[in-house]
């Protein structure tokens, strides 16, 4: 068949085809579609504008698969409806609707675990299983002087590595099986400064400047060298239990719950 538009839109033909003195010319338009008259082009393609509408638009395969549904049901409650035009004839059409409905049924059923864990009940903060609605951060006990003090776990820098390597080899010093952890990019976090007990200044040294990197544990559990009671899995709001304020003031800026 021939592609044709109206004179209307002539301005888009050549001088050449002008020139032939036709009434329709033959022309394909930008983006390589036809260009036809208004009432040829509704003609021809009555759905084209649906189709592209669905496909531009932001709606799920879900309710598109709804959409869908009750376009074939309106075309089957009309007196014109031609069983011939369904591919589908003949086979069990589940609609989206009723997967919806399955849907409920099944969630009505369904019943919840409880979030309370064990570890919740017993009130243990040495076990991962706990909290399941919050993120929790791993806190050790180390001695600073002749004081006990809670931290995030840390090991002195050594020349030669970068800042990402001394806090992996600070993470892997936690523990003598592999620890599989996602840290999240080669740049602190997070920074503290504090002074040492007197008792261990030198002459060159009376403090430590402490830079935080952001870790995921692939693991499901953390088996740590240290004792029980030594380390604890809490959650930000009860980091104010452990931490001193100094040290917890930096450490809420960058450790978010979600």
């Amino acid at each position: 068949m021939a592609k044709f538009m109206s004179p209307g839109l002539a301005s888009r033909c050549s001088k050449e085809q002008k020139q032939q003195g036709h009434g329709l010319y033959h022309l394909t338009a930008w983006g390589g579609e036809d260009v036809l008259p208004g009432g040829l082009y509704r003609l021809l393609y009555p759905h084209k504008k649906i189709s592209i509408d669905l496909e531009k638009s932001f709606y799920s395969d879900h309710e598109l698969q709804l959409i869908k549904d009750a376009d074939r049901l309106r075309r089957k409650q009309s007196d014109i409806y031609d069983s011939d035009d369904d591919d589908d004839e003949g086979q069990e059409i589940v609609m989206a609707q009723d997967l919806e409905d399955t849907w409920e049924q099944k969630w009505k059923q369904m019943n919840l675990a409880s979030r309370v864990t064990e570890a919740d009940e017993k009130k243990d903060h040495t076990s991962l299983n706990r909290r399941l609605e919050n993120n929790l951060v791993l806190l050790v006990k180390e001695k600073i002087g002749n004081e006990d003090i809670w931290m995030f776990p840390q090991m002195e820098w050594m020349a030669g590595e970068t800042m990402r390597q001394t806090a992996e080899r600070a993470l892997s010093n936690l523990s003598e099986t592999r620890i599989e952890a996602l840290f999240l990019g080669n740049a602190p976090c997070g920074f503290y400064k504090y002074k040492f007990p007197k008792t261990m200044r030198g002459e060159d040294t009376i403090g430590a400047k402490v830079f935080f990197f952001k870790a995921l544990l692939k693991n499901k559990s953390l088996l740590t060298n240290k004792k029980k009671g030594d380390y604890v899995w809490v959650s930000k709001d009860e980091l104010k239990d452990y931490l001193k304020p100094a040290y917890l003031s930096e450490v809420n800026k960058f450790v978010i719950d979600v």
